[in-house]
């Protein structure tokens, strides 16, 4: 995975996270307090830091090695 595209998915995966949070705290939800809808927000949420984690310790594809220079 590329720098790009882990952006990309971090923009979407904090998406999803902002409308299951949403749709389960709405008292006029169907889905309001749905345990599944909170089971489901969770992994997001861990996804979420995994692929910031990857950023962060420069573990992607191309990402800037110290060692090389590129």
């Amino acid at each position: 995975m590329t720098v790009t595209d882990c952006g990309k998915k971090l923009k979407d995966l904090r998406m999803a996270s902002k409308v299951y949070n949403r749709l389960y705290n709405d008292m006029k939800s169907s889905l309001y307090k749905d345990a599944t809808l909170l089971t489901l927000n969770k992994k997001v949420e861990k996804e979420i830091e995994m692929l910031n984690e990857l950023l962060i310790n420069d573990e992607l594809e191309d990402s800037y090695d110290q060692n090389t220079g590129f």
